[in-house]
């Protein structure tokens, strides 16, 4: 047997009532933390709440006791751009009419 697809999440119960309060979260655009035991699908139900909606653009940051300031803000380089505001010098996703997710990951 072959997997056709490492990314399908088969539709349970518990699946769908997840990605529907991730989706009603996500549309708030309010911060999110997942807590969980390693194993749980945190990642898995983020992420496929995350492909069906195409407002939003995911950056993953995996962090270590070699994760510094300047990893940081390479990674953000890769997805935002430096724009002068009245209220300073903030960063902004480069994809226009898109929010930027930043995953976090241990």
């Amino acid at each position: 047997h072959r997997v056709g697809a490492p990314d399908v999440v088969v539709p349970t119960l518990d699946t769908v009532r997840h990605e529907n309060i991730l989706y009603s979260w996500l549309a708030e655009h309010k911060p999110i933390v997942l807590c969980g035991p390693p194993g749980s699908g945190k990642t898995m139900t983020l992420f496929s709440a995350l492909r069906s909606l195409p407002d939003m653009e995911v950056a993953g940051l995996n962090f270590s006791c070699a994760t510094t300031p300047e990893l940081l803000l390479k990674t953000f380089d890769q997805y935002c751009e430096y724009r002068k505001t009245p209220n300073g010098i903030v960063m902004s996703p480069i994809a226009l009419n898109k929010w930027l997710i930043l995953f976090c990951d241990e």
